[in-house]
């Protein structure tokens, strides 16, 4: 799709290129090169059309002659670069997500484990404090690198260098102590022969009592998945952890050094070899299963890892067996109202650190410019409706993380700036209702972090914050809770939920906003809980049909921006694509920039 908001016209700039033949690789880098000399003209009239001043692309679904825009970043000379030289393959897709606390870590590995988190939280703090220093130096940040590399040298001695081997050794020993144990029990870590940087390959490799092979990416609580130059089948296009063009490029590695060779405790000589001939073929037969184990932030003790598993066969398309249309809005008069909400907005922001009437208004009009973006944005491509959607699940996870904690202010980022929220009690604005937005919009963000903490709001507090509310609400709430810290009484919370918001049994809510607009998302989670991808699509397809009908029963609904996007199915139906089920239901109240995480990686959150 061309960026309409800028008036990209069809006829010059073609979707495809002519007969709809796939492109090559060479042909998208030529092309894509083309687009960088033309981002750097003096002129700059295409660079606007395209890009915003800081390199950010108006949209993700721009494409001229059929390709897409390459992401820039800034060269040391200050000109425009691509920030990958080579077109990029997809991107990794997580289903599966398990969450381990501490309390099943072994017994015998737990102390080890935890001096290999305060290992690392005494090497972060000395590279923060460094990385604060140099970014805007002061007596203050020189003092705190001073009292960081002081505790340092205290906690190891003055020989020892500051590396990011703290970090990985946290996620590789999560892994390998505690995760793969409980969850691949009886496994066995297969030894990797290991180049002299130890690049070009998996962080572990495992095999299962039943014969699959089992690969681990092992990560640090703040690392992320990498990119890197593809090889063999995919050497032309850059290659992200966690898919099937990255095994490629490992396994295909491998095979480029064949004698490099590894013992193990048996004895046994393994060279690259003799397990790229056995990954190969597990690979291409499915006996191969790819997950990433993460660690969780324990601030110096171990708080335990989080299992993802990465979908690796690649499914060719999608086949939609429903479409929902959304009635139309004023797109020019909504627009309109964009710089007015976005002003309110940003007074809110600016205060929000003690104020509490300006949290209020924060969740509300952060919410409202989202809905906004998306009435002339329907799929949310442009830059500036991710960015909205962002920050409006930002303010809504701060006020929370504000609630329950013994710390006098806690820090949270909101719009790329880390900001000092004072604590606070129970307030009328944070109900469970509130709680509930908070909850979808982290799981349409996919921001597992924040769902983290939200899952962790005691529920008593959402009671005391007052407001009346029926019991359904606070039924539903503990489905999520449960649900997302894995306890075992997901289905009685659920059943309740569902026994508790039938009309007869609601009393605050009608019998029409509860069947048409709160009970559907409930039948949906549920379908998605037994796995059930045609129950599920065909609970998305009510639920989107029950909102239209609801939003457009008269006049003043169809005017109000509520019912722009779907919020509750929208985020369910992102959990369940995240966990391999299909939507197979199309509908601009679900912008499918959102359902499709289009916008991954553009934004640290």
């Amino acid at each position: 799709m061309d960026d309409a908001a800028h008036g990209a016209d069809d006829a010059a700039h073609p979707a495809h290129p002519p007969g709809d033949r796939q492109l090559t690789a060479e042909e998208i880098k030529v092309k894509q090169d083309e687009f960088v000399r033309r981002a750097n003209d003096p002129d700059k009239s295409w660079f606007d059309l395209y890009y915003r001043s800081d390199g950010h692309r108006h949209s993700i679904h721009t494409k001229i002659d059929g390709v897409e825009l390459p992401i820039l970043a800034k060269d040391s000379d200050g000109s425009w670069i691509s920030k990958h030289d080579l077109p990029s393959a997809p991107s990794e897709i997580r289903y599966g997500r398990d969450p381990l606390t501490r309390g099943s870590t072994p017994v015998d590995q737990i102390d080890h484990l935890d001096d290999v988190a305060k290992d690392r939280k005494v090497s972060v703090d000395l590279s923060n404090a460094e990385r604060a220093h140099k970014a805007a130096p002061t007596e203050q940040t020189l003092a705190a690198v001073e009292r960081a590399r002081e505790q340092f040298i205290d906690h190891f001695d003055d020989q020892t260098s500051n590396n990011s081997s703290y970090s990985e050794r946290l996620g590789e020993d999560a892994a390998r102590l505690h995760v793969v144990p409980e969850r691949f029990e009886g496994a066995v870590e297969q030894p990797l022969p290991k180049t002299p940087n130890g690049a070009n390959m998996f962080d572990q490799l495992h095999r299962r009592p039943d014969g699959k092979l089992v690969i681990i990416e092992a990560k640090a609580p703040s690392s992320g998945l990498i990119w890197r130059r593809g090889k063999g089948a995919a050497e032309k296009f850059m290659v992200q952890q966690g898919t099937s063009h990255y095994l490629e490029t490992i396994i295909s590695e491998r095979e480029a050094r064949p004698l490099l060779s590894v013992t193990d405790s048996a004895g046994k000589t393994w060279t690259n070899a003799d397990l790229a001939a056995e990954l190969r073929p597990a690979f291409e037969s499915g006996n191969l299963e790819y997950a990433m184990v993460k660690a969780v932030e324990g601030k110096g003790t171990y708080a335990g890892a989080v299992l993802e598993y990465f979908k690796i066969s690649i499914r060719q398309g999608r086949s939609v067996v429903t479409s929902v249309s959304r009635q139309s809005y004023p797109v020019a008069e909504m627009g309109a109202v964009v710089p007015v909400m976005e002003k309110s907005l940003a007074n809110s922001l600016q205060t929000i650190g003690t104020s509490h009437r300006a949290r209020s208004g924060a969740l509300t009009t952060s919410l409202n410019v989202a809905r906004v973006r998306c009435v002339g944005d329907p799929d949310a491509v442009m830059l500036e409706t991710w960015e909205s959607w962002l920050l409006t699940m930002q303010v809504h996870s701060a006020v929370f993380a504000a609630t329950f904690t013994d710390q006098e202010t806690v820090a949270c980022k909101i719009q790329q700036e880390e900001r000092q929220l004072a604590t606070t009690g129970p307030q009328i604005y944070l109900n469970a209702g509130t709680w509930l937005n908070a909850f979808f919009l982290a799981l349409i963000c996919r921001e597992t972090a924040r769902l983290d903490m939200l899952a962790r709001v005691p529920a008593s507090l959402l009671r005391d914050c007052g407001g009346v509310l029926d019991e359904y609400v606070y039924a539903w709430v503990e489905t999520l809770r449960s649900f997302w810290l894995r306890h075992d009484d997901v289905s009685q919370h659920l059943v309740r939920a569902v026994d508790l918001s039938a009309p007869e049994v609601t009393h605050v809510l009608d019998a029409e906003t509860m069947s048409k607009l709160e009970y559907p998302p409930i039948m949906m989670f549920y379908r998605y809980l037994r796995n059930d991808a045609a129950g599920f699509n065909e609970a998305l397809n009510d639920a989107l049909c029950w909102h239209k009908e609801y939003w457009t029963a008269d006049e003043d609904r169809v005017q109000n921006i509520e019912g722009v996007v779907s919020i509750a199915p929208l985020a369910v139906a992102c959990l369940a694509k995240a966990n391999g089920i299909p939507t197979e239901v199309e509908s601009g109240y679900l912008p499918t920039a959102l359902l499709d995480f289009a916008w991954r990686g553009e934004f640290d959150a």
